[in-house]
C-alpha cells in the first residue's frame, strides 16, 4: 500500500511540475526581459513525456517564437523598443487596413467582425450590435431645377436624377435634381481669319457660338460651349509712279516693282500694305 502512495505522489509531483512549467514560459513569453532562450527551454520543458506538438498552447508558442526569434540579441536577451516597433510594422504589413472607417448609409445596429490570420493559422471574433449608427431626425430633401449644372457638396452635377449624401455626423440628405440644357463648360475664343476647335475637331472660320455634346461623368450628354470671335486679316494696295526714286514706308525705292510693308491692325491681326512702283 505505502508503495502504490508513493508512485501516485510521484505522478502526482511530475503533473504539477509539468504544469508548472506549462504556466511559467506562458507567463515570461510576455516580458521582455526574460531571456528568449530560457522561455524557450521552460515550453520545451514543459512537454514532459508528450509531443511538444500535441501540448496546449503549441500552437501559440511557436507563433510567439517564429515572431520573436529573428528579434533578439545571439544571447538571447530582447531588445524591447525594436521588438515593439517591428511587431506594428508587421502588423500594419498584415492587416488589411489599419484602424478601418466605414461610413453608414443609414441608421440601425451593426455586427463587426474582426479576423487575425498569419502564417499558422487564422482567428475571428464577431460582435454582434457592437455599432449603433443613429440619423439625426429629419433627412433634408432637395428639389432643384437648374441649367446647365448644379453645384451640391463639392461635387457638379451635369445629369437630371437623384443623388444622395451622408455627411461625416451620419446626416443624409437627398436630391432630386433637374438639370435644363446640361452645359460642362464655356470657351470663349478670340482668333484671325479660322480656328480649329480641338474639342469637335471642326475648323471654323466666322465668329458664332458652337457646341460639342461629351458624355458628362454622371453618364448623361452634355454640351461643351465654344464663344468664337474671328478677326480678319487685312490688306491695301497703292500705285505710284515717280521720276529717279520714291520715299515709302521709310525707305527709299530706286527700282520699279511690287513692295510689301506688314503690320498689325486694330484688332491685332496681320496686316499687309502693297505698294505697285514705276520709276520713270
Amino acid at each position: 500500500m505505502k508503495k502504490h502512495s508513493y508512485i501516485l505522489f510521484i505522478l502526482l509531483l511530475l503533473c504539477i511540475s509539468n504544469s508548472f512549467a506549462q504556466q511559467n514560459w506562458q507567463e515570461m513569453m510576455y516580458d521582455t526581459t526574460k531571456n528568449f532562450y530560457d522561455i524557450q527551454a521552460a515550453f520545451y520543458e514543459g512537454c514532459g513525456d508528450l509531443p511538444c506538438d500535441s501540448a496546449p498552447m503549441f500552437k501559440q508558442f511557436k507563433r510567439w517564437e517564429s515572431h520573436m526569434e529573428p528579434r533578439v540579441y545571439p544571447t538571447g536577451v530582447f531588445d524591447a523598443e525594436t521588438v515593439f516597433n517591428e511587431f506594428l510594422e508587421v502588423y500594419n504589413e498584415n492587416n488589411n487596413r489599419h484602424n478601418p472607417t466605414h461610413t453608414y448609409a443609414s441608421g440601425g445596429a451593426f455586427n463587426v467582425t474582426l479576423t487575425a490570420t498569419n502564417s499558422y493559422d487564422s482567428s475571428s471574433e464577431t460582435y454582434n450590435n457592437y455599432i449603433n449608427v443613429v440619423p439625426l431626425s429629419g433627412s433634408p430633401v432637395s428639389n432643384i431645377t437648374a441649367t446647365g449644372s448644379y453645384d451640391w457638396f463639392g461635387t457638379t452635377y451635369y445629369c437630371s436624377g437623384t443623388y444622395y449624401y451622408v455627411s461625416p455626423s451620419c446626416q443624409d440628405y437627398t436630391l432630386n435634381l433637374t438639370v435644363n440644357n446640361p452645359l460642362i463648360s464655356t470657351t470663349n475664343v478670340t482668333e484671325c481669319d479660322e480656328y480649329t476647335w480641338d474639342i469637335s475637331g471642326q475648323q471654323y472660320t466666322s465668329s458664332g457660338t458652337y457646341y460639342q455634346s461629351v458624355l458628362a461623368p454622371q453618364g448623361c450628354f452634355a454640351d461643351k460651349k465654344l464663344i468664337l470671335t474671328i478677326n480678319a486679316s487685312t490688306e491695301a494696295s497703292q500705285t505710284h509712279s515717280a521720276t529717279y526714286s520714291y520715299s515709302w514706308n521709310g525707305e527709299n525705292y530706286f527700282c520699279s516693282g511690287t513692295y510689301y510693308h506688314y503690320s498689325t491692325n486694330a484688332a491685332g491681326c496681320p496686316h499687309t500694305d502693297i505698294l505697285y512702283l514705276n520709276i520713270e
